[in-house]
Formats: C-alpha cells, sequence, structure tokens
C-alpha cells in the first residue's frame, strides 16, 4: 500500500467513525462580535501605522543621504 492509499483509507475510516459528517448551520458561519470587529480594526490601524513609519523612515534616509551628499560636494569644492 502506497502513500495516497494509506492516506484516503485514513480518511475514509475517519469518515466513518464520525456520527455526523456535515457540520451543523450555527458553525458554519460565525457572527462578527464587535470586540472582535475592534480588534481587527485596531490591528489593521497598526499595521498601516508600521507601514507608514517604515516608508517615512526610509525617506527621512534619503533626505539625510542627500544632505550629506550636498555636504560632501560643498566641502570637496573648497
Amino acid at each position: 500500500m502506497d502513500t495516497t492509499q494509506s492516506i484516503n483509507a485514513g480518511v475514509a475510516i475517519g469518515f466513518a467513525q464520525t456520527s455526523d459528517i456535515v457540520p451543523p448551520a450555527t458553525t458554519a458561519r460565525p457572527v462578527a462580535r464587535p470586540a472582535a470587529r475592534k480588534k481587527t480594526l485596531v490591528l489593521s490601524g497598526l499595521a498601516v501605522a508600521s507601514c507608514a513609519a517604515t516608508v517615512l523612515w526610509f525617506k527621512a534616509a534619503v533626505v539625510i543621504s542627500e544632505i550629506l551628499a550636498s555636504m560632501n560636494a560643498v566641502y570637496n569644492a573648497s
């Protein structure tokens, strides 16, 4: 018996041992509670804020690099 047959046999045995294969309709789609919505909103806000902070950090690095390059050019010109 190869691996695929073993897996298929295990799945068949598992289905045969369960009394109710179809889940009840109430567990198919849980209702989102206000606390879960608030948590999702807060986590989304944190994700957006961290992305914005990363973009601003790289922008600051570019500006600092340009300032140092212009200072270097002024120093080398004199």
